[in-house]
């Protein structure tokens, strides 16, 4: 993660951030471990906080929109209802119907699940799912996650910094305990659903 944050710096960790967040062919990126990665740099001194927080907070932002575009304009035609059949017809009414009633708490709540996030927005626009509202969602989740994260990231480090602790030295067990969470949590469930269903 180090190499990858000084290898790209602060553009490619932008852009990392954009497409994670609406294409779900970045659903792979690691986005949740590199907001605290980058919060933890910006305590010792490698980004100036309020920068680096406005542009992960564009690029997130951004990057929802681009994807529920690129739903829109693909995937209304991948699942046309004119030309589908009966199938697609009603998958497309059953997305829309998903869409209306929980779209924001998606937008919002699936923010924070990786792989999950990259491939919401994406479905939101082939759902047709009314900008305005999309928006609003977006901004607010955009808000909590990629402002959210790396500021938890930069108190964190601030304090481990004035514990007397260097934060060089932790930032890679801290993140690898963050990537391992992200990777068990999901599994021990689909364990746990796999049980169940037998």
């Amino acid at each position: 993660m180090e190499e990858l944050i000084g290898t790209a710096g602060l553009v490619g960790v932008a852009l990392i951030v954009f497409f994670e967040s609406g294409f779900p062919f970045a659903f792979w990126l690691p986005g949740d471990s590199l907001l605290l990665s980058v919060g933890l740099f910006a305590a010792s001194g490698r980004f100036d906080l309020v920068v680096l927080l406005i542009v992960l907070f564009s690029s997130s932002v951004a990057g929802v929109a681009a994807g529920y575009a690129t739903g829109r304009l693909v995937g209304a035609r991948w699942l046309d209802p004119d030309h589908g059949g009966e199938t697609r017809r009603k998958r497309l009414l059953q997305a829309q119907s998903f869409y209306v009633k929980h779209g924001g708490k998606a937008l919002v709540l699936g923010r924070f699940v990786p792989a999950v996030r990259s491939f919401i927005p994406f479905f939101a626009g082939i759902a047709r799912m009314p900008a305005r509202r999309l928006m609003f969602y977006n901004v607010v989740g955009g808000a909590l996650w990629s402002m959210g994260l790396p500021l938890v990231g930069y108190y964190g480090g601030a304090w481990l910094h004035r514990k007397g602790i260097d934060i060089d030295h932790l930032i890679l067990p801290v993140v690898g305990s963050i990537v391992a969470v992200f990777v068990i949590v999901p599994l021990v469930q689909a364990v746990r659903e796999r049980v169940r269903a037998r």
